[in-house]
């Protein structure tokens, strides 16, 4: 991806910024300069960030789950060590809460919980008809980020990109959960 695009999208949606990992921008030494981890960072964004894109929510399909397809591959030199290559595909839910909350603050993932985007939307739903909705603090849905990692750890190939899928305005999680419930 494109280092202007990239910093151009991040930018206007800072949030994404949670999304964006690196084994190897974690462990930056830290007497490195700015400028430094700056280059690194745009060294992976061109290597190893394919794009990002926002597609209409209306294409999200809801019964979607995380996705784990890698399998063993042997290693030339290094017979008892494993290595994997493979796509793995995880959904996020983001959301925060009007009031005490910066917008697209907080994040819920699919997991072996809530197996799909339906699930974890449903499970927001209770949780703040529980707790926040009695303090009149409403629930803002964001997006779903759906994040694609394709790994090979004998080449140390790894690509990933980022669909977001913005809810829209007028998204009625009441109504959300009468069709779940029916």
């Amino acid at each position: 991806m494109k280092w202007n695009k990239f910093a151009n999208i991040l930018n206007t949606n800072p949030w994404l910024q949670m999304f964006i990992g690196s084994p190897h921008l974690i462990s930056l030494p830290l007497n490195m300069s700015a400028d430094e981890a700056r280059h690194q960072l745009k060294k992976y964004v061109r290597t190893q960030f394919e794009y990002i894109s926002f597609r209409p929510f209306e294409q999200l399909d809801l019964s979607a789950t995380n996705v784990n397809d890698s399998r063993e591959i042997p290693h030339p030199k290094y017979r008892h060590t494993k290595f994997f290559e493979g796509t793995y595909t995880d959904y996020t839910v983001v959301l925060h809460i009007e009031g005490p909350d910066q917008p697209f603050s907080r994040a819920r993932h699919v997991s072996d919980d809530e197996p799909t985007i339906r699930d974890v939307i449903a499970h927001l739903a209770r949780w703040h008809s529980e707790g926040w909705a009695k303090e009149g603090c409403p629930l803002r849905l964001g997006a779903v980020v759906k994040r694609v990692s394709r790994v090979n750890d004998v080449t140390q190939v790894r690509r990933q990109h980022l669909e977001v899928y913005l809810f829209p305005a007028d998204f009625d999680l009441e109504q959300f959960q009468v069709d779940l419930a029916a």
